[in-house]
């Protein structure tokens, strides 16, 4: 059962996006939609973000609990044996790849937005964040420290989140103009490194597939 909020667009081989702490998964509609022309897009609320529950015990938001998130978002919206490429935006990047390292086999690519290595302070994320600073001016000082006041979070621990043997494309700008096109291109070439990229998303996109999974 799933304990976070999702949204989904499009249908072809899966990608899952991961968004940065103190966002949300609506900082992906742009590229969710651009992208929906080849693929299935799946973006997720972080648990106490968004829309996605904001449980009072700390340990509801540990790293391997939130593994366990993207564990379920994967297998609600996956098909059959297939491998997802993850898409992260700094925290979420981190998370990323650190579900690739600690899951092996179930990586097809990795795309990290900003990538940040640990220890990363959450709270200090979020109170830095542009999306908590345009909720401060959209719903007053009063509702967004309520918000913040009600997650359970110390700063990160640091933990070792390994280095994954997948595929990895790093990206230093904060969502380029042209990040669909980066990640489709990006994607089309482990996966069907025979086909012509400059004809853009017309051709499909081949699902890759674990037969672990099977």
């Amino acid at each position: 059962m799933l304990r976070v909020h999702t949204s989904t667009a499009g249908d072809g081989p899966l990608i899952v996006c991961v968004h940065d702490a103190g966002d949300a998964a609506a900082a992906w509609s742009s590229l969710q939609t651009e992208l929906a022309v080849s693929y299935q897009v799946v973006t997720f609320d972080l648990l106490g973000h968004g829309d996605s529950p904001i449980p009072p015990d700390p340990r509801a938001y540990d790293l391997e609990a939130t593994l366990a998130d993207i564990d379920d978002v994967i297998a609600e919206f996956r098909v059959g044996p297939e491998i997802p490429a993850l898409v992260g935006h700094r925290f979420g990047a981190l998370l990323a790849r650190a579900y690739a390292a600690n899951r092996p086999g179930m990586v097809g690519e990795l795309i990290l937005i900003e990538p940040e290595d640990p220890p990363v302070d959450v709270v200090d994320r979020v109170l830095t964040n542009d999306t908590r600073a345009a909720r401060v001016l959209d719903e007053g000082i009063t509702e967004a420290a309520s918000w913040l006041a009600r997650l359970p979070i110390e700063p990160a621990p640091v933990f070792d989140v390994g280095r994954a043997s997948v595929p990895t494309l790093e990206l230093d700008d904060a969502m380029p103009e042209d990040l669909a096109d980066s990640i489709d291109r990006f994607i089309k070439g482990y996966r069907a490194p025979d086909i012509d990229l400059r004809t853009g998303r017309a051709e499909p996109v081949p699902v890759r597939q674990s037969d672990e999974l099977s």
